[in-house]
This record gives C-alpha cells, sequence and structure tokens, in this order.
C-alpha cells in the first residue's frame, strides 16, 4: 500500500489499524533492504570490509592473498626441538642478594 493510498483512508481505520499498516509497511520496507542485499552479492562482499578500496589496494590485497596461501603450514610435529634447554638464558640466582631488609 503507497503512502497515497494510505492518506485517502478514514481517520477512524487509521486509528483503528494504523499500528497493523505501519507494521505492513516496515516489512515492506525490510524485503526490499534485503532483495537488493542478496542482490549480486555485493553485500557479502563488503560487509567485513573497514572501507572501501580503490582497484590497486585490492590487486595488491590479491596478491598478498595468494602469497599467503602459497606458503606452508606451521606443523606442530615440524620442530627441532634438540638442545631446546641449553638455548635458555638461566639466572643465577646465587649472585642475586635477595636480602631486601640490608636497604
Amino acid at each position: 500500500m503507497s503512502a497515497e493510498e494510505i492518506d485517502l483512508l478514514p481517520f477512524g481505520f487509521l486509528k483503528k489499524y494504523g499500528t497493523f499498516l505501519q507494521a505492513i509497511d516496515d516489512f515492506q520496507r525490510e524485503l526490499k533492504t534485503d532483495a537488493s542485499m542478496a542482490r549480486g552479492g555485493r553485500f557479502d562482499k563488503i560487509k567485513e570490509m573497514d572501507g572501501l578500496m580503490p582497484n590497486e589496494e585490492k590487486e595488491d590485497f590479491e596478491e598478498w592473498k595468494a602469497a599467503r596461501l602459497a606458503q606452508p603450514n606451521n606443523d606442530f610435529d615440524d620442530y627441532d626441538l634438540s638442545g631446546y634447554m641449553s638455548r635458555q638464558p638461566r639466572l643465577d640466582l646465587r649472585k642475586k642478594n635477595f636480602n631486601f631488609e640490608q636497604f
């Protein structure tokens, strides 16, 4: 129902069924929005973006993404754990004075 048709309705009808007509109008606007969001998948492409990018930035991003996907995954079993503890710096606690009462 268009706004012109609603204006032609009598006041008593609008007073009685106004909220119902408003709900129908809101629902029709939601349907229109859903239809425009679904067209061509445009909304899905931009809904998680922080901002729109120019074509040069899009190309750079696609190159970065392709390079990132070409890298092998880090496997947990792929690390060399030999000599792990010898690589850690050691703190000699005997050289450290923990007697704070002398100060």
